[in-house]
């Protein structure tokens, strides 16, 4: 999934950690890009040359530059051959020189060099994700993302009694106006009577996380670290399982536009997640940053003609599997009538070919708003939907051996996944996580998840 070129002077033969830092952050924050290094004496932008770095995302392919401890400059070109960039995942690209200003200390001393490097493994990568949350490169008001960050991802490892520990926060550019316009939405705020602000060790005590769990309380938080009240949902049942991972229920917060709005959370997974408006969403897992756009998958689908009514439903629906770590393979084939060579039924029952037949011909968004989405999508075996959004069949098993797949290219799921892919666009989801996209027999997309 990882794919990183290298293209340096011999020179510069020897890996730089700062060089590999920035890399690997990059790789894992925007799914399926390679990162092609080139080492030279001038920026590869049209930035100012007397400047320590920056980078343009004017392009397809964003370029980033920053000049070595040696006044060399090396540039940092990101690209995605399967799919472009969205304009979502290029305006990342806009805080890098914000990020690594803070971080780029060009030195003589090789003590004061080696400190840099260890900082851009540890901070660059946080630094960014923090950037594009606040939506604006000039800004100077770091710190309260940056906390809200930290503090959740502290609490995404710990356990307490046992169980996992989880908050949340819903950031407010203006908590007033924020406030007032949420009258008529399923929430309403409890004030606090004094004075809070967020500090280090905000969930020192369970009472904190307890109380307020990042499901349906968060803390209501503003630009300068004042926690206003507890903003609580009043009617959490108004919310399936998949609306509530597909981030339906935030929806009513994050579409105010009396403010700037973000909410951040502990996932299921012990991860965190932040959902920005315009269907984005960033997750930390195991230490690293992703972004998720999913207009990217539902952009894709659109290019293979799925149903515009129904793409949405087929999105939230795949990222709702990833998030259960639940598996799946997805074919939504060209033609009707070419599909992979079947071997059969994973349930051959009477009652297994009945339940078959009742699924056979419904649409995406009708198995959604009945709440069986997810069940039918993860009954095991290939299930086929046409481009009208309608399935055509599910519970199949691919006969891979009869289409030619690799047998030692992955596990079971991906060899159905290439196998069914030969006939057109097919999605596989891992039981841990990632949701991969193929076309034509080959690997388009993996979104970490």
């Amino acid at each position: 999934m990882k794919s990183v070129k290298e293209t340096t002077d011999v020179r510069f033969a020897m890996p730089d950690q700062q060089v590999e830092a920035i890399k690997e952050a990059v790789v894992n924050l925007i799914p399926g890009v390679t990162v092609t290094e080139r080492v030279s004496g001038q920026p590869q932008t049209k930035n100012d040359d007397s400047a320590a770095c920056g980078a343009s995302n004017a392009s397809h392919n964003p370029i980033m530059w920053f000049r070595l401890h040696d006044t060399s400059v090396c540039s940092l070109e990101v690209s995605r051959e399967s799919v472009p960039l969205s304009k979502s995942e290029r305006d990342v690209f806009r805080f890098f020189r914000t990020a690594m200003s803070a971080l780029l200390v060009n030195s003589d001393d090789r003590a004061t060099r080696i400190c840099t490097r260890i900082a851009n493994l540890y901070s660059f990568e946080n630094l960014l994700v923090t950037g594009y949350i606040r939506r604006n490169p000039r800004t100077k008001r770091f710190w309260t993302p940056a906390l809200i960050l930290n503090q959740l991802q502290e609490l995404a490892v710990q356990r307490y009694e046992g169980k996992r520990c989880a908050s949340g926060f819903v950031f407010a550019s203006d908590p007033k106006g924020f406030v007032s316009a949420i009258k008529g939405t399923p929430y309403r705020v409890e004030p606090f009577h004094k004075e809070i602000y967020l500090e280090r060790q905000f969930f020192a005590k369970p009472a904190s996380f307890r109380y307020v769990d990042g499901r349906n309380a968060f803390y209501l938080v503003d630009n300068w670290r004042r926690v206003y009240g507890v903003l609580r949902c009043t009617q959490p049942q108004k919310y399936s399982l998949q609306e509530r991972l597909a981030n339906k229920h935030l929806e009513p917060l994050i579409q105010i536009p009396a403010a700037r709005v973000w909410v951040a959370y502990v996932g299921k997974n012990d991860d965190v997640n932040v959902v920005l408006p315009g269907w984005k969403q960033l997750r930390w897992l195991k230490g690293h940053w992703h972004l998720i756009d999913r207009n990217v998958l539902c952009s894709i689908l659109g290019e293979f003609g799925v149903n515009s009514n129904q793409r949405e439903s087929l999105v939230d629906t795949v990222f709702a599997i990833a998030d259960l770590r639940l598996g799946t393979v997805i074919l939504i084939p060209r033609s009707d009538s070419k599909r992979p060579t079947i071997a059969g039924l994973i349930d051959n029952t009477e009652l297994g070919r009945v339940l078959n037949k009742t699924i056979g011909g419904r649409d995406i968004r009708g198995l959604t708003r009945a709440g069986i989405a997810v069940g039918v999508f993860t009954s095991d075996g290939l299930t086929t939907v046409r481009r009208s959004g309608r399935v055509m069949a599910c519970g199949e098993i691919i006969d891979v051996a009869a289409e030619h797949v690799d047998a030692t290219t992955g596990g079971g799921r991906t060899q159905a996944a290439l196998a069914a892919s030969k006939y057109g666009l097919s999605i596989k989801v891992s039981e841990d996580g990632p949701v991969s996209l193929f076309r034509d027999g080959r690997h388009l997309l993996t979104f970490l998840y």
